[in-house]
């Protein structure tokens, strides 16, 4: 059983560039990022528990996968549904 923890972080693009050379700053707007990472790629129930224990401490959500050809792209797109 795969393992991937994943979650969405704030980033900014920019929404409107102001005139840097007359002080105007841009303007910023703020998405969310899907961001994850692979627990482990041959994880047992005992493994789902650690993972559970760290992912409530940095806000992390837990997927499990049986073979999946790209887990983390796969936790990417599930966790912004």
């Amino acid at each position: 059983m795969q393992i991937v923890l994943a979650r969405l972080d704030s980033d900014f693009i920019i929404e409107k560039y102001g005139r840097t050379d007359l002080g105007e700053h841009h303007k910023y707007k703020e998405i969310k990022k899907p961001v994850s990472l692979m627990w482990l790629n041959n994880g047992t129930k005992e493994d789902i528990k650690k993972a559970k224990q760290y992912a409530e401490k940095e806000g992390y959500k837990i997927f499990t996968y049986n073979n999946e050809k790209d887990p983390l792209q796969k936790a990417r797109e599930d966790i912004r549904k």
